[in-house]
């Protein structure tokens, strides 16, 4: 009678137990998905970071090429040259590294949005991945929870075995008892 006062509570606990590492674990998962989102939000910005950072160096090599042509033009104005091969090759030079700088920064942004959207689709995993860590749990929680329940009923039922045995002396309709057990 006392083992199964002690299984029955063994029993309540494991089952409280198992409950509330499921509520647990549904938390965790919330709050790994939560943080997911805030990384999605951290990347967006990130990424518009680095394209207005990418603009402003066009927008500042667009400069630097049009301060060499000017000193280009300056120079050969004040050498009687404006109308030589000279200034045209310094000018040209000038928009060639321009442009060859505007390359660069063309190929970083690309790259860069290329690692973004990698980023992206990682914390999008993630989210999925800490969403279904959230459902294992609870599924391992009811497997463990259902086990439980299997080894207490083994020996309660050998336990209430024995209580209708108490009862069998008394005796049932069939031998003019009044409980009816036999």
């Amino acid at each position: 009678m006392m083992q199964a006062g002690i299984q029955i509570a063994g029993l309540a606990t494991s089952i409280f137990g198992q409950h509330g590492a499921s509520q647990s674990a549904g938390q965790i998962a919330h709050i790994q998905q939560t943080i997911g989102q805030i990384e999605i939000q951290q990347n967006a910005l990130r990424e518009q970071q680095m394209t207005l950072s990418s603009q402003r160096q066009q927008t500042e090599n667009l400069r630097n090429v049009q301060r060499a042509r000017a000193a280009g033009l300056a120079t050969a104005v004040g050498q009687g040259a404006q109308y030589g091969s000279g200034l045209a090759g310094a000018q040209g030079a000038a928009s060639s590294q321009g442009a060859y700088n505007a390359l660069g920064f063309s190929q970083n942004y690309s790259i860069g949005q290329q690692m973004f959207g990698l980023d992206s689709q990682i914390d999008q995993y993630r989210m999925q991945l800490a969403g279904l860590q959230g459902q294992m749990n609870t599924n391992q929680g009811i497997s463990m929870l259902g086990s439980d329940i299997t080894r207490a009923a083994q020996p309660a039922t050998s336990v209430l075995g024995s209580f209708g045995g108490m009862f069998k002396g008394m005796g049932g309709p069939q031998s003019g008892g009044i409980l009816g057990w036999q």
